[in-house]
């Protein structure tokens, strides 16, 4: 570990996540050693991580290797008193809606958005297509109740005075297409106003990495700027009818970015398959059939 802390040294890493694989003692030296050099580190965990200091958790709720620090239930409500942690102390969290495809079910426009089908590589964008056609064709409920939670737990944080920053765990999730799920599903149905939604992917988002001059149009910020058919402060699907933006002061139309690039062609993903057994895997204890099950149940386990 102190290999990669030295390396993150040298790289001059702007933020360091602690992912769930690393004990708690680890985790909290990784945490005294980015501090002590300025850098923000965030988790995976709310608990124990905000006692070791932590600067901001990844994910509503994802992977967790500590049956005692589940954020929400596997139909993603979470309760007061993970709410009122995140509140109390203004750590952030990363939302990461990586349920916002089940919105695909009633609008795909991002899927076929020239933008996506020319700069997209034929892989990522056959992955995108997976995700469009499980949410048209399968049985969404789930995933929509579990987004319904997901949600309404970054409403009530960002209502009861905590911070919510956008990101949406690329490459994991689809590259660009997956931040507007992420802020359109803050909307509906989450409940946040399209303003308060744009935000967490703007000035909040600038504000955490603490560079002031980005995330905002004011004297001295940086001239990056989105030029947009529509307000997206009306209709938050709108902050993706981009007709232009300017980078450094200088404009560049939707055109030119995409003129140079042949478009990847439409296509209709078979049906997602389950991932192959393979040896690799046999080492790790947590892709085996009983662990999953058992993780299933997560906060309604027996005791």
């Amino acid at each position: 570990m102190l290999r990669e802390l030295e390396r993150a040294r040298l790289l001059d890493y702007d933020l360091i996540k602690n992912y769930v694989r690393l004990p708690v003692a680890s985790q909290r030296q990784t945490i005294e050693w980015a501090h002590r050099r300025g850098i923000r580190a965030s988790s995976h965990y709310l608990h124990p991580a905000i006692t070791l200091g932590v600067d901001g958790m990844e994910h509503v709720g994802a992977t967790n290797r500590l049956g005692y620090s589940q954020t929400v239930s596997r139909n993603g409500i979470s309760y007061q008193d993970v709410i009122s942690l995140f509140t109390a102390a203004g750590m952030p969290m990363t939302p990461t809606l990586f349920y916002s495809y089940a919105l695909y079910a009633t609008d795909s426009s991002l899927f076929t958005d020239r933008r996506v089908r020319a700069l997209y590589p034929p892989w990522e964008y056959a992955k995108l297509a997976a995700a469009v056609a499980l949410a048209k064709t399968a049985d969404a409920d789930g995933a929509t109740a579990a987004l319904r939670g997901w949600t309404a737990t970054v409403t009530a944080i960002l209502r009861g005075g905590g911070r919510i920053v956008a990101g949406t765990d690329s490459p994991i999730d689809n590259f660009g297409v997956s931040l507007h799920t992420n802020l359109r599903a803050m909307v509906h149905p989450g409940g946040l106003t399209p303003a308060e939604a744009l935000r967490t992917a703007t000035s909040q988002a600038a504000d955490y990495l603490a560079v002031p001059d980005l995330g905002r149009i004011t004297p001295g910020a940086l001239a990056d700027l989105t030029v947009l058919d529509g307000n997206p402060l009306d209709r938050i699907e709108d902050a993706a009818n981009v007709r232009l933006i300017m980078l450094g002061g200088v404009p560049h139309s939707v055109d030119d970015l995409v003129s140079y690039v042949p478009p990847t062609p439409p296509t209709t993903a078979a049906a997602p398959t389950a991932v192959p057994a393979h040896p690799s895997q046999a080492a790790f204890w947590w892709h085996t059939e009983d662990f999953v099950k058992h993780a299933a149940l997560c906060c309604s386990a027996p005791h």
